[in-house]
């Protein structure tokens, strides 16, 4: 299947404007310096490649936080100027946020910087943006002749950016949209969790979010077993009754999983060929109620499989646990993920295809 997505080494990129939609999503600490740039850096292969190629400007848009609709400087990605300034190229520049109504002047300004790299500020600042409104699609669509969808965590999402903007630029030329480095590999290394011959299969499905339980229908029809942690027991009947769940008792305090159900896990984990993990057992930060993530993730790292998680509180346990090299695949989607893995697609993927 992701044979099917065109990606950005088989296009031409020589003298055009590329509009490069990126996951932009990150947290800053009180003096506006990023507090973890894994999702910068992960953009990184892409933007050489169009620039090593010749883009004569890439644009990047994203989002960040949920600012409703409205500007908020809270949510401003005006500090990324100095990021990529720092880390990446002094030939930045950011692009302030305008009134859709006085948009045009945001393009003018945009004609007139020189720099090859340019930031444009939080499209969540329009509501247009999660609306999917066509307007937003159109006037992007004029800062460039090429688009790049490099926003994996975002891709599950019908908004202007993920799917209005590409459809409108498809319009205008069938070549002119492609996946980005980071997307490609994403949807390569989840499809082998779909498509995974190494039995058997086990799904980590654990962490605070109720809707994670929606995907289990398609789950079981690739997992041997699904083990179910976190808060997510909660939402479970108390006597399931089906052999396919394995679902953990939790703590009094229910920050954690019992050491029962921590063993049992560690048992199923210590024979499977293909793991997945998508969240936290349980209240990681706090020392008292790691110990659930702490023995099931280092059980999971030695465990002789393919090993692929995904999720910000996934990625941030594996962090501070250091047992990142032990893992083949970490995705910078958590919703994206699930969601990819469960469907075998994305609208921000089909879009492109």
């Amino acid at each position: 299947m992701e044979h099917t997505v065109p990606t950005i080494d088989q296009k031409d990129y020589a003298g055009k404007r590329v509009i490069v939609r990126a996951d932009l999503d990150v947290k800053f600490d009180e003096r506006n310096e990023v507090k973890d740039d894994a999702r910068l850096q992960e953009l990184l292969p892409t933007l050489n490649y169009l620039l090593e190629k010749g883009a004569q400007k890439v644009t990047l848009i994203g989002h960040m936080g949920r600012p409703d609709g409205e500007p908020n400087s809270t949510f401003s990605l005006a500090p990324l100027e100095q990021y990529f300034k720092t880390h990446y190229t002094p030939d930045v520049a950011f692009l302030p946020h305008r009134p859709m109504s006085t948009f045009h002047e945001t393009y003018d300004e945009f004609s007139r910087i020189q720099a090859r790299l340019v930031i444009l500020e939080n499209l969540r600042f329009y509501k247009e943006e999660e609306n999917n409104g066509q307007n937003l699609g159109e006037e992007l669509s004029y800062f460039g002749d090429a688009y790049v969808n490099d926003a994996f965590a975002s891709s599950h999402r019908e908004h202007a950016s993920i799917v209005g903007l590409p459809k409108i630029m498809k319009s205008k030329n069938p070549d002119s949209v492609a996946a980005g480095t980071h997307l490609a590999q994403e949807i390569q290394m989840l499809s082998k969790v779909r498509e995974s011959q190494q039995h058997p299969v086990i799904f980590l499905i654990s962490g605070l979010k109720e809707d994670k339980l929606t995907f289990l229908p398609q789950f079981k029809t690739m997992a041997d077993q699904i083990l179910i942690a976190g808060r997510l027991p909660d939402f479970m009947p108390e006597d399931q009754g089906d052999p396919q769940l394995v679902v953990a008792r939790l703590n009094p305090d229910k920050e954690d999983i019992t050491v029962h159900s921590i063993e049992q896990f560690e048992q199923i984990i210590s024979s499977a060929r293909t793991i997945f993990v998508s969240g936290p057992m349980g209240k990681f930060e706090e020392p008292g109620h790691r110990l659930g993530t702490q023995r099931i993730f280092e059980a999971v790292a030695k465990a002789s499989a393919l090993k692929i998680a995904g999720g910000g509180d996934t990625t941030s346990a594996i962090t501070m646990l250091k047992l990142t090299e032990s893992f083949d695949w970490i995705s910078t989607g958590g919703g994206a993920s699930l969601e990819f893995i469960a469907k075998g697609s994305l609208p921000g993927i089909d879009i492109l295809r």
